[in-house]
């Protein structure tokens, strides 16, 4: 794994006051396309969040983490069971009652 020393987006958005739309903008595209590459690669992530974001120092992001992550995911196979962390997940996926 290489060293990213930018930080975490996680980092980047409690150190700022305010983020610029475009860089907002451009944060998500790259989003975007990461997890379309996984995705077509059968790679599901499942612990998606900002602290498993990093950011180098060129501002490209980069998705880290995958300890949580199913393999072989393709066409209509499913993924049982919740995994993540309960405050990024969607209410419709986290059956918890605490975050």
């Amino acid at each position: 794994m290489e060293y990213i020393s930018g930080g975490t987006l996680w980092r980047v958005i409690k150190n700022s006051v305010r983020l610029e739309m475009d860089l907002v903008r451009f944060y998500a595209a790259e989003l975007v396309c990461g997890l379309q590459f996984l995705h077509s690669n059968g790679i599901i992530h499942r612990d998606l969040k900002p602290s498993n974001v990093l950011v180098t120092n060129e501002g490209h992001i980069k998705i880290a983490d995958f300890g949580l992550a199913a393999e072989g995911i393709f066409g209509n196979k499913k993924v049982r069971g919740t995994k993540g962390t309960p405050a990024f997940m969607a209410p419709e996926v986290c059956d918890c009652d605490v975050i």
